[in-house]
């Protein structure tokens, strides 16, 4: 591939040698907004699944019958308030 320069001797007139030039800041703004949209939308979507698995914890324990929830390390006739 070449670029046309046949010497390095006066740098000042070579310029970019790479591609697109000019478009460093409009690029630089449109990756910033993209970024600050993927935190948007991923905190969204986070969000929703969080809450998703909180409903769908009180959900478990306001079924009919379904009495206080079971505390595996507290056995039921030591818990606080038993009589003993």
């Amino acid at each position: 591939m070449a670029t046309g320069i046949e010497s390095f001797s006066n740098p000042g007139e070579i310029g970019p040698i790479y591609p697109f030039p000019g478009t460093e800041v409009p690029l630089a703004i449109i990756g910033i907004v993209l970024w600050i949209a993927w935190h948007y939308l991923q905190t969204r979507a986070e969000s929703k699944e969080w809450d998703d698995a909180r409903d769908a914890f009180d959900e478990r324990l306001l079924l009919p019958g379904a009495g206080e929830p079971e505390h595996p390390h507290v056995p039921p006739s030591s818990g606080p308030g038993a009589s003993g």
